[in-house]
């Protein structure tokens, strides 16, 4: 092994180990917060909150999908009764008649609580949709069913 320098003493001087304890160092740390991040993603995706729990997340929850074109998932969110009568996405995209142009965005615009629609106590939920360059309200009855919330009833309402 070859040293450069000399000590004190004349003899050579062996290299400072802190510049390998810090290389150490850094990669053990980078290392740790690899982990440490691999875990936080995997640890939110599985307990990542349930948009069914409240009418607010689960009309959002609707809307986005409608949105985005997911009209299967959309029609999961409905309730059992309705699920029975729209058999999927396409049937949903029929019944509601949502525009070729399609939706672009919302804005969830009241939550009336304890409302009854057809006997059925739930929340009525009233959104202002866009499509192109003009705005619709569009209403949602949420219900509570088996622990979540889900949407039995909607339709564009008359401005």
């Amino acid at each position: 092994m070859t040293w450069s320098g000399s000590s004190s003493d004349g003899g050579p001087v062996p290299p400072d180990p802190r510049g390998r304890r810090s290389a150490l160092t850094a990669v053990i740390v980078a290392v740790l917060a690899a982990v440490a991040i691999g875990a936080g993603v995997a640890l939110f995706s599985l307990v990542k909150p349930d948009p069914t729990t409240t009418s607010r997340g689960v009309v959002t929850a609707f809307m986005n999908d409608l949105r985005d074109g997911d009209y299967s998932d959309a029609r999961d969110l409905l309730c059992a009764d309705g699920q029975r009568q729209i058999k999927d996405g396409q049937a949903l995209v029929d019944r509601i008649d949502i525009p070729e142009a399609g939706i672009t965005g919302y804005t969830i615009s009241s939550i009336l609580t304890g409302a009854q629609l057809q006997g059925e106590k739930g929340d009525q939920v009233s959104v202002l949709v866009d499509i192109d360059d003009q705005q619709r309200q569009f209403g949602l009855f949420v219900v509570s069913e088996g622990g979540h919330r889900a949407i039995c009833g909607y339709g564009w309402l008359e401005q």
